[in-house]
C-alpha cells in the first residue's frame, strides 16, 4: 500500500513540474477576437485590457492548447465584461473557465475641423473623420458625414466638436427642385403626373409643387422622398 501511494505522490509531482498555468497572451488574444467577432462592422479597433483568469487552469508542457472565449449570458462586449473560455488540450475539451476583461471599442466619427456659426448649413469641408471611444460618445452623436452636410446648425459649432442630432435642424427627406410624382386619387383610381418640388420638404409636409403640364403650382403631402399625393379638391389645376 506504501509503496502505491509513493508512486502516486510521484507521479503528481512530476505532471505538476510538467505544467504551466494558462498562457495570458493567448487569453488576450482570444478575447480580442470574440470581441471584434461580436461587436458591430462600424468598430474599427479593439482593445483588451485587465484581463483576468478567474479560474485555474494547469496545461502540460508542449500540448498543444486552443481557447475558444464567448459572453457569459447577456453580457455586453463593452467595458468590464464576465466571459467564459473554453479550453482543449490535446482535443480534449475542460471545464468552462472564467475570465473577466476590460474592453474598448474605436469607432470613425465626424468632427467639427472649420467652426460653423449658428444658421450656417454644414459642408463637407467643415468635417473631418476622427477615431473615438465608442463607448463615450454623448447621446445622439452623429456618425456619418452624409447625415452632417447640408443641414443648418441650430447652435455654433466649435472646432473638434462632436455633432449631435439636437445641434442640427432635423432633416428633409426631399430637397427644393427634386423631380416627384405627383399622385391624384387611391387603389386603382389613380392619376400621375410629373412635378418639381418648390420647396425642402419633410414626409408629412404640404409642400408646393410646380407642375410642368399645367405651368402652374399645386399642393399636397409629401408621402415619400418621390411621392406627392395631392388632396381631390387642390387636384383641379392637373385636370386643367
Amino acid at each position: 500500500m506504501r509503496t502505491l501511494l509513493l508512486s502516486a505522490l510521484a507521479l503528481l509531482l512530476a505532471a505538476t513540474a510538467g505544467a504551466a498555468s494558462l498562457d495570458k497572451a493567448l487569453v488576450q488574444e482570444a478575447v480580442e477576437s470574440a470581441a471584434r467577432r461580436n461587436l458591430p462592422d462600424t468598430v474599427v479597433e479593439v482593445e483588451v485590457h485587465s484581463v483576468f483568469v478567474r479560474s485555474t487552469v494547469d496545461v502540460p508542457t508542449g500540448a498543444a492548447v486552443s481557447l475558444r472565449v464567448r459572453a457569459d449570458g447577456d453580457e455586453d462586449w463593452l467595458g468590464q465584461a464576465s466571459l467564459q473560455g473554453i479550453v482543449t488540450v490535446n482535443g480534449e475539451r475542460l471545464d468552462p473557465i472564467r475570465i473577466t476583461a476590460d474592453i474598448v471599442a474605436f469607432v470613425e466619427v465626424p468632427v467639427v475641423r472649420e467652426p460653423v456659426a449658428r444658421g450656417e448649413r454644414v459642408r463637407d469641408d467643415h468635417l473631418s473623420m476622427v477615431r473615438r471611444e465608442a463607448d463615450n460618445l454623448p447621446n445622439g452623436t452623429l456618425r456619418r458625414i452624409a447625415s452632417i452636410v447640408g443641414r443648418e446648425a441650430k447652435r455654433d459649432l466649435g472646432l473638434n466638436q462632436l455633432v449631435r442630432s439636437t445641434d442640427l435642424d432635423s432633416p428633409v427627406d426631399a430637397e427644393r427642385n427634386r423631380p416627384v410624382t405627383l399622385v391624384v386619387g387611391s387603389g386603382a383610381l389613380r392619376v400621375t403626373a410629373a412635378g418639381v418640388l418648390k420647396q425642402d420638404g419633410r414626409l408629412g409636409d404640404l409642400v408646393p409643387v410646380w407642375s410642368p403640364s399645367t405651368k402652374s403650382v399645386v399642393h399636397g403631402i409629401l408621402r415619400s422622398s418621390d411621392v406627392v399625393e395631392v388632396p381631390l379638391a387642390s387636384a383641379t389645376a392637373l385636370r386643367n
